[in-house]
Parts: C-alpha cells; structure tokens; sequence
C-alpha cells in the first residue's frame, strides 16, 4: 500500500502547534513532577506557620516558578533551534515537502530534492492531534503529517498502516 501525502509544511504555527511532543516524555515528566513537588512543599511550609517555615515556602515557591519558567523557555528554544537549523538547511522559515507511506517505510521528500527514510520499526510513537500525526523515532527525530492535506480515504489508509505498525496510537489536544 502506498499513500502520498503532499504539501505537507513546517513552520512556528506547526511547531508551536505540537510543541509538548517535540520534547522528550522524561522531561516533560521530570519539570511536571519537579514543579508539583516544590508547590506542594511550599504550602506544606506555609501551613506550618512559623517565620522560618514560611521562609522555606517562599524559597519552594521560588523554586517552583523558576522551574515553571524554564521549562517554558526550554519548549520555545527547542522549536527556535528546529527553526534555525531549517533556515540554515533552506533559507526559508516555510519548508514543504511530502510523505509517502510505504509497505515498511514512510519517505520523507524534501522540495529540494532531497530524501530521507524512516523505517516504520524505527519509529517509537505517534500522536494524533485533530490537525496532525506525530510521528516520533526513536533517535527523537519526527515527522509531521498534516490532515488537511489527506483525502478522507488516505486517513482510513493510514490509520491502517498504524496498526500494521503495532505501535501505540496516542490520543494529542
């Protein structure tokens, strides 16, 4: 079965778009975890009730919101590199190209000519959001599929090579 899928593009829209699944799990998981656990520290001191207690709130709480910010800066520095890399490689912050899905690969077709390929058993989970699939190797690396630019045949084609794959299929917002 082969599926061709056209004028895909990345740009910021689709990066920002997709932002929570250009970064790995682990970290996403670890300043989640981190930030819970210093707020919940904070209003544990804060309940305390003496001076030096509610020293330590503040210094949690302190803690907490750096992380918070960090990690929003690390999400907007992660898609400003993807973007730079693509104007180095390009000269343009657009980049077309198509997909093509094969029996054991999906091809990744650059508009300068240019190709690369993923084997399906290099690619570690796919996210479908309403306007996109997310597919995600194991090297972190990714592809973008854009539904707007599927006939509704093709998206019933891929979800079927999606279960030919036996690869997780992970509901995105």
């Amino acid at each position: 079965m082969r599926i061709e899928v056209k004028n895909n593009v990345i740009n910021k829209e689709v990066l920002e778009r997709n932002k929570n699944y250009l970064i790995p799990n682990w970290k996403n998981y670890l300043a989640r975890i981190s930030i819970t656990f210093f707020l919940v520290l904070s209003i544990i001191c804060l309940i305390q009730g003496t001076f030096k207690m509610r020293i330590y709130a503040f210094a949690a709480f302190t803690v907490a919101v750096v992380f918070f910010f960090v990690y929003i800066y690390v999400t907007k520095r992660n898609i400003n590199l993807i973007l730079s890399k693509q104007i180095e490689v390009s000269g343009k912050e657009e980049f077309f190209y198509s997909l093509i899905f094969e029996n054991n690969s999906v091809n990744t077709i650059l508009s300068s000519d240019k190709k690369s390929q993923i084997k399906y058993e290099d690619i570690n989970k796919i996210i479908d959001t309403p306007k996109d699939f997310v597919f995600i190797s194991k090297h972190n690396s990714f592809i973008i599929c854009q539904k707007d630019n599927l006939k509704s045949d093709e998206k019933e084609k891929i979800y079927e090579i999606i279960k030919h794959m036996n690869i997780k299929l992970v509901k995105g917002k």
